[in-house]
């Protein structure tokens, strides 16, 4: 049989094992959204990767406390340059993308890039998917 210590020992494993589960599969997330974004607007998603800059908790749109999470990567418009942006998850739904010159306009552009203030959080859209905005500046 199992003591209290041991018990609360293995609780604390079990959890920390499910919130590094749960980081793995949000940060593949914000990779899949990135390959998506960078793809659709013309730009290389350099190291193929996002780094986590920070994670706190926040209410999402029902008022549900959830982490929000900031991944930085880099990208580049030409393939000779470093450019750095961000991307910003509630939970794993994509709420900001963000590029050095301005916030990424997630639609598919046939020229120049275009920009975008935010990606409101309340927007439609699946998890990892990117909402469509008309706004442009």
């Amino acid at each position: 049989m199992l003591s209290g210590t041991e018990l609360v020992v293995l609780a604390v494993v079990a959890c920390a094992a499910a919130f590094v589960w749960d980081s793995l599969r949000v940060r593949e997330a914000a990779n899949d959204a990135m390959r998506a974004a960078c793809e659709a607007r013309r730009l290389f998603f350099l190291d193929d990767t996002v780094a986590l800059e920070s994670i706190v908790p926040a209410r999402d749109d029902e008022g549900r406390v959830t982490l929000r999470r900031r991944y930085r990567f880099a990208y580049s418009d030409t393939g000779h340059n470093r450019r750095r942006g961000a991307i910003t998850l509630m939970g794993r739904r994509v709420v900001a993308l963000e590029l050095e010159d301005g916030p990424l306009d997630p639609r598919p552009a046939d020229a120049a890039p275009r920009h975008i203030e935010s990606v409101p959080a309340g927007s439609p859209g699946t998890a990892g998917s990117l909402p469509e905005r008309d706004s442009v500046n």
